[in-house]
């Protein structure tokens, strides 16, 4: 039941299951704004959403605030776009079809401790996919698809049916003598505004400077730094929890993700006292428009300042997580 539950009870439009699988559960929950580590503090070099991203500076300039929310944006239309076509190519088929054929490449080998530290700018190398390079080719290595005839076969059809999803509109469209253009935003458009909303609400969680400080980055405990590297807001409100998914509580979601989230407002007053009384109270927000606000303001300042020094530089990587 469970098996069968994640592949249609997570993906709406048909995102890639095995995709969602490696981004969010092993690199995201685990290493939680953990630069280098965390897929989603990098989906792409353009915008820079950490800052422990390695600025591109030229000529004592970087990108600048108004690029950096432009991108910030593009990627939040484009998310699910990229889950469904691109990411199960990259990071499922092309690393597993090596593994099985001449081997892989130097990207896919090795460990997530491994990748690359992601750089931001406009000349930037692409190398801000280093993590979940590594995390697929460690998937492909351990030929976990091959385990199942099921899964493997689940695998497939869950991807041709994300690609039917997403192309069908496109082709009915042209079929009834629609333009090109008209036709592919009857494709696009469910998937943008679904990845708009999604990444609307999961990253105004994580991507604020109080989720990102150095007292944040540098808690050991890794339960702890769960509860710490996500802003709460309206914790009591049902419609807030209902609307967002109860996303507006990741603190409580990220330290004890098995638990239903019908649960949450329910148990978040203890939850919230119990990290108080242990020192790792969650950054507080008083509305999904003041969080956003915030992150908005957050993501033009990683874009438009320049700090003394590279911190990647000087801090080096981070410990181990402990599970203490």
């Amino acid at each position: 039941v469970n098996y069968i539950g994640a592949f249609f009870g997570s993906f709406p439009f048909g995102w890639s299951v095995v995709c969602w699988w490696l981004q969010h559960v092993v690199s995201h929950h685990q290493y939680t704004n953990e630069v280098g580590h965390d897929v989603d503090a990098h989906h792409q070099c353009f915008a820079r959403w950490h800052r422990m991203v390695r600025l591109e500076i030229i000529g004592g300039k970087i990108f600048g605030g108004i690029q950096q929310l432009f991108w910030h944006l593009l990627t939040g239309l484009g998310s699910t776009v990229g889950m469904t076509i691109i990411h199960p190519i990259q990071f499922i088929w092309v690393p597993l079809l090596a593994h099985l054929g001449e081997g892989q490449s130097a990207k896919h080998l090795g460990g997530i401790d491994d990748a690359e530290y992601p750089r931001h700018g406009l000349f930037c190398p692409p190398v801000h996919d280093g993590a979940f390079d590594k995390i697929g080719g460690n998937f492909a290595r351990q030929r976990v698809l091959l385990h199942s005839r099921t899964m493997f076969v689940a695998t497939l059809l869950a991807w041709f049916f994300s690609l039917v999803i997403l192309w069908a509109p496109f082709f009915y469209d042209l079929s009834l003598g629609g333009t090109v253009g008209h036709a592919l935003l009857m494709g696009m458009i469910p998937f943008m505004m679904s990845s708009l909303m999604f990444m609307g609400v999961t990253q105004i969680s994580h991507i604020q400077s109080e989720c990102q400080s150095d007292e944040t980055s540098g808690e050991v405990d890794y339960f702890k730094r769960q509860a710490r590297t996500s802003m709460d807001y309206s914790t009591s409100s049902p419609f807030v929890g209902f609307m967002t998914g109860h996303l507006n509580v990741q603190s409580l979601h990220h330290t004890l993700p098995s638990i239903s989230s019908a649960h949450y407002r329910a148990l978040y007053p203890g939850f919230h006292a119990l990290c108080v009384k242990h020192g790792c109270e969650p950054p507080q927000g008083k509305s999904i428009a003041h969080v956003m606000s915030k992150h908005l303001g957050y993501v033009w300042n990683l874009g438009s300042e320049i700090p003394a020094d590279d911190p990647t530089e000087s801090r080096g990587r981070r410990p181990p997580v402990l599970l203490v």
